[in-house]
């Protein structure tokens, strides 16, 4: 007998970005079939969020072994990926942000995974900012590859949720949105 597509496991192939500001305007990154989204331009490669929580050490003169308890955590930097495209610097004005004082330069970042079966899970990030943004591969007359830029994103926090529905990107936009304003969105294509 077949197996079930609901038992495979998720590919990594297959995702959207999508990032709102703390006053809950959009820039999404992402393919989108959602009215709330546009369609602007691709992601090659996101990283995933990973945590790490610190070992702190205690040991008494009558112990023979140390004791370990958790101590701090700390997340590891995200960095998305993706072709130059004419008429779009958007990864160096978010980074711009951060370095004027009039504007608000943190956002909240969704990562949406998608499942065969409808399923998805969306990693939750929150208080983030760009912290590097590379306009473009170096350059090289001997190569024949698509220039690529490249952008890190520090986040303070993230959790992860699943879901089931037909539209994985709405229900993150409304997660962060629920005045109806329009989102931008770049993604996997």
């Amino acid at each position: 007998m077949a197996r079930a597509h609901g038992t495979d496991p998720y590919q990594g192939a297959n995702f959207w970005v999508t990032m709102a500001d703390g006053g809950g305007s959009f820039a999404a990154f992402g393919e989108a079939s959602s009215p709330h989204t546009e369609i602007l331009a691709g992601f090659v490669t996101c990283s995933i969020p990973e945590l790490t929580v610190e070992s702190i050490e205690y040991k008494t003169g009558r112990d023979k072994w140390k004791r370990k308890f958790p101590g701090n955590k700390t997340v590891n930097d995200l960095t998305l990926t993706r072709g130059v495209m004419k008429a779009q610097n958007d990864f160096y004005q978010l980074a711009m942000q951060s370095q004027r004082q009039t504007q608000d330069y943190r956002f909240d970042m969704d990562i949406i995974q998608n499942h065969r079966d409808g399923t998805y899970r969306i990693y939750h990030l929150q208080e983030a900012f760009v912290s590097r943004c590379k306009a473009a591969s170096d350059l090289d007359a001997n190569a024949a590859d698509v220039a690529v830029e490249e952008m890190d994103v520090i986040y303070e926090s993230f959790w992860i949720e699943e879901k089931s529905g037909a539209d994985p990107l709405k229900n993150s936009l409304l997660a962060h949105d629920a005045g109806g304003n329009t989102a931008t969105t770049f993604a996997t294509l």
